[in-house]
């Protein structure tokens, strides 16, 4: 089941599969299957039965919480 949020004058998906989590986030799958096993970077996910899927907002999140850490150095 995909949730839609309203931004702007289209609707876009709220839960996305990894590989398109990937592609939002511009690393490879890889990336996410290694977080999601160690944790290293801490990327929310939500197991639903055998599927992963991603909250649109919360690699936004990790988008800012990078950039944050980026210009700290």
């Amino acid at each position: 089941m995909q949730q839609t949020i309203q931004n702007g004058p289209s609707a876009r998906m709220r839960w996305i599969p990894p590989q398109q989590a990937a592609d939002y986030l511009g690393c490879s799958k890889a990336f996410l299957d290694q977080d999601r096993c160690t944790r290293l970077h801490g990327i929310p996910f939500a197991r639903l039965g055998r599927h992963i899927r991603y909250d649109v907002a919360d690699l936004d999140a990790f988008l800012e919480r990078s950039k944050a850490q980026s210009e700290a150095v």
